[in-house]
């Protein structure tokens, strides 16, 4: 989905044009309009827009002054001037600010669908270029240095670590951030790799999911760290030199960056990407709180649990003595790592997390054991389900599924075969306890939705006042509602007014311009030409017929 703004001082264009674009049907649009370079910053200091379709001509800030503003905060919004000025200086003006097209309103609509066709195109190709995955194969054979890794995890998992924090710290780590500055924590996670790809080449995939976000966020520093064969982690800063950031429109800017990047990776990288982050900068002390709050949203998850993009608020203070997850150590020459379990887990991956479940005690494993091997074996296991248990504070839901007192007690299973198959047992209890847990949480949210849209059909329904009422990104909430109900939340709109205007025409006392107006259109006209798009007749014919 794009999101396209109109700008223009005269009313009948903005609406003429809005009208216009809603009738395309080959490009999933998300339609905003503004009278004025006002209205227009206040619908960019709101959310992301990806096209701004403008006037030059235009009291107060006219549309190249405008176009300088656009340019200093949201730097990939593409901007198409629409102007009555047949120019060649203005034109120059406009090109040499970065507009990707100069339409004259003589030309018509054709024209402006072409334009607009044509930037759509430019957006999506603009990443796509292999110097991307060859630098991010080129960082591979340099990698990140261990000190740097392990500096950057420490400050993830504890926040004794960040009250010792130094500039020093940073700067012999070679990480571009600063000490005396707060920072936007974002936790991601691949949500499925193609599975001819080996680990070199995921370890590939994910610098280059670093190299895209690097890109996207240029005019901000970012520190990046791989924690798992799954996930990273990324520290965001405003750049120091120069004034005081604005620290609002900073995270509006990251938080409307983060959907580019996902739908990046997902079209040059072909990888469904999930991001979690926080609504605020964090103070170093309180990092690990928030990447353990992260950590959390992540693992439960939304929808079918792939490509999230979620907000969530940033914990105000972080908990005395947090310790660092740890991890056991091999046994047997076999590596076992708990948070390897919990990537799993989080990815919904149930095949895999059983394969490594039995890779480390299946039968063919323990007969090898020793009696003190497999104790170890099977403790190591129980006691990695009983930590996400209690992380996740899951003791409660699953009591009447998993005895946590046979889990723990080796001696309650006769024998080892029965062991195992309790432990395989509980793992497939957890994987339909997050499912069941993420399907609540989705119904929750469009439950939300629709009892908002029910009672506000005359107001401002646009995905960025949706996505403001369900506290996501509008891009993830407008796929979460198709993926949940099966149609676009702009059908549902479309439905719902359908279904509210019949109604309305069922009663003579209301006339055809105030049903229009209840149901948020802004002239009969407007209202006419929905309702007969959509139900093959006009209004007052549908009124004549008697038809409900």
């Amino acid at each position: 989905m794009y999101r396209v703004l109109i700008v223009d001082d005269e009313k009948y264009t903005v609406d003429g044009l809005y009208e216009m674009l809603h009738e395309i049907d080959h490009i999933e649009l998300d339609i905003y309009k503004a009278y004025s370079a006002k209205q227009a910053l206040q619908w960019l200091d709101r959310t992301k827009i990806d096209i701004v379709l403008c006037d030059i001509q235009m009291p107060g800030m006219n549309g190249l002054e405008l176009q300088r503003v656009i340019n200093a905060h949201w730097p990939y919004c593409k901007i198409i001037f629409l102007t009555g000025i047949n120019d060649f200086n203005t034109s120059q003006a406009a090109f040499r600010g970065g507009s990707v097209d100069y339409i004259l309103k003589t030309e018509g609509d054709e024209e402006i669908v072409k334009a607009l066709e044509k930037t759509v195109a430019s957006l999506s190709e603009h990443f796509r270029n292999e110097q991307i995955l060859l630098k991010a194969a080129e960082q591979l054979s340099a990698a990140i240095p261990a000190l740097q890794k392990e500096f950057l995890t420490s400050l993830l998992e504890n926040e004794e670590a960040a009250l010792r924090l130094k500039q020093e710290d940073f700067d012999q780590a070679y990480i571009p951030l600063s000490a005396g500055m707060p920072v936007v924590i974002v936790l991601g996670r691949v949500d499925r790799f193609s599975p001819h790809l080996n680990t070199s080449e995921r370890t590939i995939q994910l610098y280059a999911i670093r190299n895209i976000a690097k890109e996207y966020l240029s005019g901000l520093q970012l520190a990046a760290v791989i924690l798992d064969e799954a996930r990273f982690a990324w520290f965001i800063q405003p750049e120091e030199a120069g004034e005081e950031p604005d620290r609002a429109r900073c995270i509006r800017f990251i938080h409307g960056t983060m959907e580019s990047i996902q739908r990046t990776c997902r079209e040059l990288l072909q990888l469904p990407v999930s991001l979690i982050l926080g609504d605020s900068f964090a103070a170093w002390p309180n990092v690990a709180l928030t990447f353990k709050h992260l950590e959390k949203l992540l693992i439960v998850g939304m929808g079918h649990g792939g490509e999230m993009l979620l907000t969530t608020q940033t914990p105000d203070k972080a908990p005395a003595g947090a310790e660092p997850a740890r991890t056991k150590p091999d046994l047997r020459g076999k590596p076992f790592y708990p948070e390897t379990l919990h990537a799993l887990l989080a990815q919904e991956q149930e095949k895999d997390f059983l394969r490594v479940v039995d890779d480390y005690i299946g039968m063919d494993k323990v007969l090898s054991y020793n009696h003190h091997d497999y104790l170890e074996a099977y403790y190591g296991m129980s006691t990695t389900f009983l930590s996400y248990i209690n992380q996740w504070e899951l003791a409660g839901r699953i009591a009447g599924d998993i005895d946590v007192d046979k889990l723990m007690n080796l001696q309650a299973h006769p024998s080892k075969e029965e062991a195992l198959t309790y432990l395989r047992f509980a793992a497939k209890v957890l994987f339909k306890q997050k499912k069941d847990e993420q399907a609540q949480r989705t119904n929750k949210v469009i439950d939300q939705i629709n009892q908002y849209l029910m009672s506000n059909l005359g107001k401002d329904l646009s995905l960025a006042r949706l996505s403001e009422v369900a506290y996501l990104n509008p891009s993830y909430l407008s796929r979460l509602y198709k993926q949940h109900t099966g149609i676009n939340l702009s059908e549902a709109i479309i439905d719902l007014k359908i279904a509210k205007a019949r109604e309305l025409l069922a009663n003579p006392v209301y006339k055809i311009h105030e049903i229009g107006a209840m149901l948020g259109f802004e002239n009969a006209g407007y209202f006419t030409r929905f309702f007969k798009k959509n139900m093959g007749m006009a209004p007052q014919e549908f009124r004549d017929r008697g038809n409900r």
